[in-house]
């Protein structure tokens, strides 16, 4: 990618893997666009409703998504690529499906995508991505959208109420993230004891680790809610954050 001159951007439209979560339109400045070829990180994005033309609208060069961020399968992503830089960059690596002709001297590639596309794919990953597409379309993006958001509201409110829990982050437009520091207690003892109560969160710095020096902690608790959360969940994790207070001696 050197010969390309990328501007890498992870764009703020939904870091679910973020400490803070914020719901924003991603757009790329005339002077940017002019001197790099843009790339964009959105694995912690919720794919827009309609993605095609949200990426003529964006007209970014590379963009790239994770399969698991959308109820799909571990191990699997999506690169959407501009045919010009596709047609340009060489392969990043060799195998079955990729070449169209080698020589003793010389060797051509396959059409695309077949140029990027070496070796075995991984078939049944791809069958059940399509599977996690279509359930989400049942659903609806919006309303998924929705869903988080009533539950981060409802979260956001009992978390606030509970003595010794910070929340961090609370822009107007969030996304489905509720991260917080208990007063005393490192996160990772945090995760640990909410796990013995069946109450799964992430601990750590959440790939911002210069967010978390800024903000002056050494890691962050959170939990992301989804489609398949309920009020109900946020109330034992509630519950849960109680315990590890009890634990801790803290009020």
């Amino acid at each position: 990618f050197s010969t390309v001159g990328l501007y890498c951007v992870t764009p703020p439209i939904v870091l679910d893997d973020f400490s803070v979560s914020l719901l924003e339109n991603v757009t790329l400045s005339v002077t940017i666009k002019s001197l790099y070829g843009i790339a964009i990180d959105s694995a912690q994005e919720v794919v827009v409703a309609n993605v095609i033309d949200y990426m003529q609208d964006l007209d970014c060069d590379f963009y790239a998504i994770s399969c698991h961020k959308m109820y799909g399968p571990t191990g699997l992503g999506v690169l959407y690529g501009k045919k010009k830089w596709l047609e340009e960059l060489p392969p990043y690596q060799g195998g079955g499906g990729m070449i169209r002709e080698v020589k003793k001297d010389s060797i051509s590639y396959g059409e695309l995508p077949n140029k990027y596309e070496a070796g075995t794919m991984a078939t049944a990953q791809v069958i059940a991505f399509d599977q996690s597409i279509k359930f989400m379309e049942s659903i609806g993006i919006e309303n998924i959208m929705q869903h988080e958001a009533d539950l981060v509201e409802y979260g956001q409110e009992l978390l606030q109420k509970n003595n010794s829990v910070k929340l961090i982050g609370s822009p107007k437009n969030k996304g489905g993230v509720l991260s917080f520091t208990l007063e005393g207690v490192h996160p990772h003892d945090i995760a640990t004891i909410l796990d013995e109560d069946g109450v799964a969160i992430r601990a750590g710095h959440h790939c911002c680790q210069i967010l978390h020096d800024k903000l002056n902690i050494p890691a962050s608790a959170r939990a992301s809610v989804g489609i398949y959360n309920t009020k109900e969940d946020l109330d034992i994790l509630n519950d849960s954050i109680n315990n590890c207070k009890k634990i801790f001696n803290l009020k």
